[in-house]
């Protein structure tokens, strides 16, 4: 009974060390990804903006 008692806090307390772990991994991701989000943003208007201004044209054919 009692060694259920403490295989149960054990698994409780691994379950909470890895939320908290989670939770830090997110924390430090989510402004990298919103960096990244601006970059590929930025990427696409400069790209179009090229596009548009050396008369880049893609090979498409309407049928």
């Amino acid at each position: 009974m009692r060694s259920d008692a403490l295989k149960m806090t054990l698994i409780n307390l691994r379950h909470l060390i890895n939320l908290i772990s989670l939770k830090i991994k997110v924390q430090f991701r989510l402004p990298i990804f919103e960096t990244v989000h601006k970059l590929l943003i930025f990427n696409k208007i400069s790209g179009n903006l090229y596009k548009v201004t050396t008369g880049y044209q893609d090979d498409f054919k309407i049928k």
